[in-house]
């Protein structure tokens, strides 16, 4: 812990759990608007269906990225007060080395949180549903990836949840950082384009 990248350390251990809260609260987000009936009224007044999603998507993006930072500060603030209990020094953590791995630790977490919410608005947006949109992407990457992962050799090199928590992570010993960044982007555009294909002809119902 007291060494320059110490906090990052604390931090890869919560990032899992941001990513399960932008999942929900972006599928929260727009699975409302179907479940509520409002989706309908917010087309008559902007009938140009990807530029009211791309807005949509874009406002819950600074929404994820803006908590995302704040609970990277309270995590610091909360591990610079509680360390001085515990004799460990976060010195380090403010040396040239320790400061750009701060940045590292808060942008990567940036990342891989938007990659989060970006799985929760695809889903929503395919399932019209909040409930389902949630129970299905938290039962894939809370039990059935850490299933695929645990019989599949090789299987954190390709699967997105595993590839979110390398990202998060800054790289592990198994995924590069580069990979992660990159199939994560890929994955994210995949996602993103299929659902925003079905929402722009399916027809919406009041």
């Amino acid at each position: 812990m007291a060494a320059s990248n110490g906090f990052a350390t604390l931090q890869g251990f919560s990032t899992t759990f941001i990513g399960v809260v932008a999942l929900a609260v972006c599928a929260i987000a727009v699975g409302t608007e179907y479940s509520n009936g409002t989706l309908r009224n917010l087309l008559v007044r902007q009938p140009a269906r990807l530029r009211l999603l791309a807005g949509k998507l874009l406002a819950l993006g600074s929404l994820v990225a803006i908590g995302a930072l704040l609970a990277c500060g309270a995590a610091l603030a909360t591990a610079l007060l509680l360390l001085p209990a515990h004799s460990i020094s976060a010195s380090a953590w403010f040396t040239s080395t320790g400061v750009r791995s701060l940045l590292a630790t808060a942008g990567n977490l940036v990342l891989a949180t938007l990659g989060w919410g970006a799985l929760g608005a695809a889903l929503a947006l395919v399932l019209r549903s909040t409930a389902a949109a949630i129970a299905i992407g938290l039962a894939y990457v809370l039990v059935a990836e850490n299933l695929l992962a645990a019989v599949w050799s090789g299987g954190d090199q390709w699967l997105p949840g595993q590839l979110l928590f390398a990202l998060a992570k800054g790289g592990t010993t198994s995924v590069a950082y580069g990979r992660a960044l990159v199939l994560v982007g890929l994955y994210v555009v995949v996602a993103v384009g299929a659902a925003s294909a079905l929402f722009r002809r399916r027809d919406v119902m009041a």
